[in-house]
């Protein structure tokens, strides 16, 4: 497998993990279609861990290095890094958008 087809084959399961998580955990509750009902707090702590889980598992069974301060997250994993002074999901949103620009890159001068 090629490092163009590695990248590819990750951005993909980033992406597929976020949908699922987004999915499971609902809109906030102040959005569109969120649940009046639940608390932010609450919403917030069921996002952090379903986003949690997916940290573990980059790390666990893709060598994803993730590192948390109280002022940004950043993730390295497939050969280089992204970060976010956001949270997990907007270091994994800009990782893919990494990734996608590499895989751009290649499939253009190939």
């Amino acid at each position: 497998m090629s490092d163009v087809d590695k990248l590819r084959r990750l951005a993909n399961l980033v992406q597929e993990l976020i949908e699922k998580a987004d999915e499971k955990v609902g809109p906030s509750p102040y959005s569109h279609g969120g649940n009046k009902a639940e608390s932010w707090s609450d919403w917030h702590n069921r996002r952090s861990t379903e986003y949690a889980a997916i940290g573990k598992r980059l790390e666990e069974q893709e060598g994803a290095r993730i590192a948390r301060t109280v002022h940004f997250v950043r993730v390295q994993m497939g050969g280089f890094k992204a970060s976010s002074t956001s949270s997990l999901h907007g270091a994994l949103t800009n990782w893919i958008a990494g990734a996608q620009r590499r895989i751009a890159e290649a499939a253009a001068s190939a």
